[in-house]
C-alpha cells in the first residue's frame, strides 16, 4: 500500500520570480508540475517566457480538495477543482499561473508582493482564460443561443430608446419561448458570479486576449459581452425578478483598453476604483485597495505608500487622501468619493473625507459616468468664493486634507445627490 502524498511546501520565490503550473495529459490521468520562472530581470526587465493565466471565482472557500501537484498535496476550492481537468485540455500547451496554487496563500508578505507583480503577470500572459464552471443542464444549446442574445437584446433597448417605452418585445425566430428551461441555462451565462468579483476586473482589463471557457466549450469574448450587456432586456424571458446586469468587467476592460490619451495614472487610478466600487464585490474589505494595484506599476504602488501590515482604515485612509489630492476635481468619480463619505455606516476610525469602500456597493448610484465632468448650469466661469487654493495641498499626515476640502466637504453634505451630480468644479 502507498503511502499517501505529504503536504506540499513552498520554496521561498526571489524578487521576479513566479510559479506557474505545468500539466501533461496521460489518457484519463494528468501530471502537475509547479515550476518557478524568472518574470523580470534584473532591472524590471521582462524575460522571454511564454505563458497563460486563469481568472476565474475561488467560490465556496469552507470547503477544500486535495490537489496533486509536484507528488505532494495542495488544498483547493470546488470551482478549481472542477476546472482543472478542463484547463489541462484547453486548445493551449502553455503552462499556466493560477493565484490559488502559485501563490503561497498561507505566506501574507509573498501573496501582498505577487499582489503588486499583477500589473506584470496579466500584461505578460499570452492569454487570459476565464472559467465560467460546468454542470449546468442544456449548457451547449445556451452557448450556441449566446449571439442571438445579444442582439435581440440590444435590438429591444435600441427599440426603447426611439419609442421611449419601458417594455418592449424581441422579433426573434431562434430564441426559444420563455417558458423553455434553456432560459435557466442563459442565466448561467448572464448572471455568472465570476461577473462580480471584484480580482476579475484587473485581470480582463490588462489581458492581452481573452477566451472564455465553461467546461469544454470555448465563448467569443465579444459574444460573451453582448449578451451580458442586453440580455436584461429580454423582459419575458429573463423575467424582472434578478439583480440587474453586471458589465463593469467590460467597461473597464475597454477602459483600460482606451486610455492612450495620457492622461495621469492618478486619474486613471481614480476613474477604475469609481467604476469598480458598486458591484464588484470581495470578501476581504483590505482587496477594495488591494484588488486595484494591478492597474498601476509597481513604482506607482510605492507613491501609495501601501503595505500588507496596515489595518483596512489607514488603507482606505491612505488611498482616499492620495486620490484627493492628485485626482482632478473636475471629474464626477472626484466628487463621488466625496459624496460617499457622509455615508453613516462607514466603519469606525475614517476621517470624515474618507468613505467606506466596502458598504459603498450598498449605495444605489449610476456607474455609466465616471467620464462625465460634473456641471452645473449658468455658474459664472472662473468664479471663486475666495481667494485661497481649492484644491487640496500635499501633507505629511494621512489623516490630514489640507485646503479648501473642508469648507466644500460641509456644503455637500448640504447638497442632494442630484445636484451634486450637476455641479462643475471651476
Amino acid at each position: 500500500m502507498s503511502e499517501p502524498p505529504r503536504r506540499f511546501i513552498y520554496q521561498a520565490l526571489e524578487p521576479g520570480q513566479i510559479r506557474l503550473l505545468f500539466s501533461v495529459v496521460q489518457g484519463e490521468r494528468i501530471v502537475w508540475t509547479l515550476k518557478t520562472v524568472q518574470l523580470r530581470g534584473k532591472g524590471g526587465s521582462q524575460t522571454p517566457i511564454t505563458f497563460d493565466a486563469l481568472s476565474y471565482t475561488w467560490g465556496d472557500q469552507n470547503h477544500t480538495f486535495p490537489f496533486i501537484c509536484n507528488d505532494q498535496e495542495l488544498r483547493i476550492h470546488r470551482n478549481l477543482r472542477d476546472a482543472l481537468p478542463y484547463l489541462a485540455r484547453r486548445r493551449s500547451s502553455l503552462p499556466i499561473w493560477i493565484d490559488a496554487v502559485c501563490i503561497n496563500q498561507s505566506d501574507k508578505a509573498e501573496k501582498f508582493a505577487q499582489v503588486r507583480m499583477m500589473h506584470s503577470i496579466y500584461r505578460q500572459a499570452t492569454q487570459t482564460w476565464v472559467w465560467l464552471g460546468c454542470g449546468a443542464k442544456y449548457s451547449k444549446e445556451a452557448i450556441r443561443l449566446l449571439p442571438e442574445v445579444g442582439r435581440a437584446g440590444k435590438e429591444v433597448h435600441m427599440k426603447k430608446r426611439q419609442l421611449g417605452l419601458l417594455i418592449c418585445a424581441h422579433n426573434s425566430k431562434i430564441l426559444p419561448r420563455a417558458s423553455s428551461p434553456i432560459w435557466n441555462s442563459i442565466k448561467v451565462f448572464t448572471q455568472n458570479e465570476w461577473l462580480n468579483r471584484l480580482w476579475i476586473i484587473q485581470e480582463v482589463a490588462l489581458a492581452k486576449r481573452i477566451r472564455v471557457q465553461y467546461e469544454d466549450e470555448e465563448i467569443d469574448w465579444h459574444v460573451f459581452e453582448m449578451a451580458v450587456t442586453h440580455a436584461g432586456n429580454l423582459n419575458e424571458e429573463m423575467r424582472n425578478d434578478v439583480p440587474p446586469q453586471n458589465d463593469t468587467a467590460f467597461l473597464a476592460h475597454d477602459l483600460v483598453k482606451e486610455s492612450t490619451d495620457g492622461r495621469p495614472w492618478e486619474t486613471h487610478l481614480l476613474s477604475i476604483i469609481r467604476l469598480t466600487t458598486d458591484m464588484s464585490q470581495c470578501s476581504d474589505p483590505r482587496d477594495r485597495v488591494f484588488g486595484h494595484l494591478g492597474f498601476i506599476s509597481e513604482d506607482q504602488v510605492h507613491q501609495l505608500g501601501l503595505d500588507d501590515s496596515m489595518p483596512t482604515e489607514e488603507l482606505y485612509a491612505r488611498l482616499t487622501h492620495f486620490l484627493l489630492s492628485n485626482g482632478p476635481p473636475t471629474r464626477q468619480c472626484w466628487w463621488d468619493i466625496l459624496q460617499f463619505a457622509t455615508a453613516t455606516d462607514k466603519m469606525p476610525g475614517l476621517p470624515s473625507w474618507c468613505p467606506d469602500y466596502h458598504s459603498w456597493g450598498r449605495q444605489l448610484f449610476s456607474i455609466r459616468q465616471i467620464e462625465e465632468p460634473v456641471f452645473l448650469k449658468n455658474w459664472v466661469t472662473d468664479y471663486r468664493a475666495s481667494t485661497a487654493t481649492s484644491f487640496p495641498q500635499p501633507s505629511n499626515s494621512f489623516r490630514e486634507l489640507k485646503g479648501q476640502i473642508p469648507s466644500i466637504f460641509r456644503t455637500i453634505r448640504l447638497l442632494s445627490s442630484d445636484l451634486i451630480n450637476r455641479i462643475v468644479y471651476m
